[in-house]
């Protein structure tokens, strides 16, 4: 077995004879601030891992894809592949007590890249992803009506021809209300995403309110974030609880959660309905983002490390969460159902679940205005506490590498500098286009990238750095070593189903048509075609993300064979470098010193 460790050994100048190494944690984790309480550093990690996807994704999987009998295939994944990648980033943050960029770095230099691109996922996944928590806002100040606006077509005037034939716009609107808003209010859809349209000003000043509740929250890092998770990770749990208790007592709840849970154990001999278990999974835990390595380097190093007990509780309060929230969600949509003699079936997702058809099911109930306000601040919080993580893991990196070398780089500038690049970026997200670019953001910056990047870390730390090793090194932090199952889990198995996920995910997209919902002529429709331009856009997204791990990784052993024969001065460290100390450093060649 290769180790990429082992290149080339570091050395201070003054020790530049010895042949011992040094050890491997970072120099300035004793200095490192820390989460006042354990239990702030808990509701983080479980604020982050529970999203909005916990909410309007999970319940349309469960419902498509044979209801109770997909919850079989979704646990086998959690224990393939869920568990064991968590329990592997708690541990990584628990061993080495750094950002992303610097564990990797000390996991083996050559693999530094894997760090690099989960700050890349984070950055791209938080400009797009803050648009959820706009449109969120937007619902939330339009939801102090009643009625509901989306429940009504007051104003709406005007004819257009549909099939030949000219038809009141009145008719449209009222075919679905809540549908006709999301579309000519709340996005204004354009014809398709080459036209952008205009910016959708209300829309805009969402956006910079939802920057600047997360700048102020994080401007100081975790010891503020860590006090607001108080209230947007346990916010959502309160709000879900009463949603839950109002929702079964509706006329119809029962048909709706009974719709969501009754088995089709035929759906189990289709291979999408485990792929796409194997995804929610993954996603849903938020892996490879690198926000659950970055929080665990900030727990108190004189305190006892149980990460494997912290897997288990984020883990399965996640899964939980999903589960909890199907039931108020179908809960409330077989009491739409029934009210308006419909079939449960005919349900949305992503979005549409959350913003078309829950909202007009709550629009139908009594005192219809609270319950849409407690909802879409649950929609909120949600997401409040996702862009923190994905925040956190920039800030930290940026700090770690640059804040000792240039003394202009400070944290609230940093954050200010994130925030506000996040913001200019996000505008392209509240064109009228705005929605149609969100689809391709989330199409194409999150499954390939993030399966690349888990399929590296298992990679990187079971057999270039070592399971053994990392065991060992985790005895040493815990006071106990891992259960071999865990060790045989990081080497074979997550490996594999992280391979068959990504190669799964691969022939999907190569044989379904990559599509887009569109809205023209007052008419949805699932056939619009991506232009070669946001193709190539998305393709280079990709790269983006992942490019720095090969890329990385040639420089490293380019490096290596230019200075194999003698020495190399280092003084200086980028996001790019190694290691830097005081005095500077020199990296000799273990072949050189092997053959004393």
């Amino acid at each position: 077995m290769m180790d990429l460790r082992d290149g080339t050994e570091l050395l201070t100048v003054s020790e530049a004879s010895s042949p011992e190494t040094t050890d491997s944690s970072p120099p300035e984790a004793e200095q490192r601030v820390t989460w006042d309480n354990k239990a702030q550093y808990l509701l983080s990690l479980i604020g982050f891992a529970v999203g909005v996807g916990n909410v309007w994704r999970f319940p349309y999987l469960c419902q498509v894809h044979g209801g109770g009998a997909f919850l079989i295939p979704y646990f086998i994944m959690l224990f393939l592949e869920g568990l064991p990648l968590v329990y592997l980033e708690l541990s990584l943050g628990h061993r080495f007590r750094s950002g992303t960029v610097g564990t990797w770095r000390q996991v083996s230099p050559a693999l530094t890249g894997i760090g690099i691109a989960m700050n890349c996922t984070s950055y791209i996944v938080g400009c797009y992803y803050i648009i959820v928590m706009v449109w969120s806002l937007f619902y939330l100040f339009n939801s102090f009506h009643d009625p509901l606006p989306w429940m009504t077509c007051n104003g709406v005037t005007g004819t257009t021809m549909m099939n030949g034939t000219e038809v009141k716009v009145s008719d449209i609107c009222n075919s679905s209300t809540s549908k006709f808003f999301w579309y000519n209010t709340a996005v204004q859809a354009s014809s398709d995403i080459e036209h952008p349209g205009k910016m959708i000003w209300q829309l805009a000043l969402c956006l910079i309110l939802a920057w600047v509740i997360l700048f102020v929250c994080l401007v100081k890092g975790i010891k503020s974030s860590g006090k607001a998770v108080y209230v947007t990770a346990v916010f959502p749990y309160v709000s879900l609880i009463i949603l839950f208790f109002r929702g079964v007592t509706l006329q119809g709840a029962g048909k709706g959660i009974a719709f969501l849970f009754t088995p089709d154990w035929s759906k189990l001999y289709d291979p999408i309905v485990w792929l796409d278990a194997a995804s929610q999974i993954f996603f849903s835990l938020s892996v490879a983002f690198g926000a659950l390595i970055t929080y665990t380097s900030y727990t108190d190093p004189n305190a006892k490390s149980t990460p494997l007990k912290d897997t288990l509780t984020v883990s399965f309060v996640n899964c939980g969460t999903s589960l909890f929230a199907s039931i108020v969600i179908f809960s409330v949509l077989g009491f739409k159902a029934e009210d308006q003699g419909i079939d449960v079936k005919d349900v949305a997702s992503g979005p549409g679940l959350a913003f078309i058809a829950f909202s007009e099911a709550l629009g139908l109930m009594p005192g219809a205005p609270f319950w849409s306000v407690l909802f879409f601040l649950t929609l909120i919080a949600l997401a409040v506490d996702s862009m923190f993580g994905t925040i956190e893991v920039l800030l930290t990196d940026i700090l770690d590498e640059l804040e000792q070398k240039w003394q202009f780089i400070t944290k609230s500038r940093v954050l200010l500098a994130l925030c506000f690049s996040g913001l200019l970026v996000g505008l392209v997200f509240v064109l009228q286009s705005g929605y149609y670019t969100f689809q391709l953001f989330n199409t194409f910056s999150i499954t390939l990238p993030l399966l690349v990047i888990a399929l590296c870390e298992c990679i990187a730390v079971a057999w270039v750095y070592g399971a053994e090793r990392f065991g060992n090194d985790m005895e040493r932090v815990t006071g106990r070593f891992p259960q071999r199952l865990w060790l045989y889990m990081w080497k074979y198995v997550s490996p594999l189903v992280v391979s068959l996920i990504l190669v799964g995910s691969i022939i999907a997209q190569g044989i379904n048509p990559i599509n887009y919902n569109i809205y023209h002529n007052y008419t949805e429709s699932g056939n619009g075609q991506y232009p070669p331009w946001a193709l190539f856009c998305a393709s280079l997204m990709i790269f983006i993300i992942i490019g720095p791990i090969p890329v990385r990784f040639l420089l490293y052993y380019i490096q290596r064979w230019r200075t194999r024969n003698g020495y190399l001065v280092q003084t200086d460290d980028t996001l790019m470098g190694h290691v830097t100390s005081a005095g500077g450093s020199v990296y000799r060649s273990l072949d050189d010193t092997d053959s004393n």
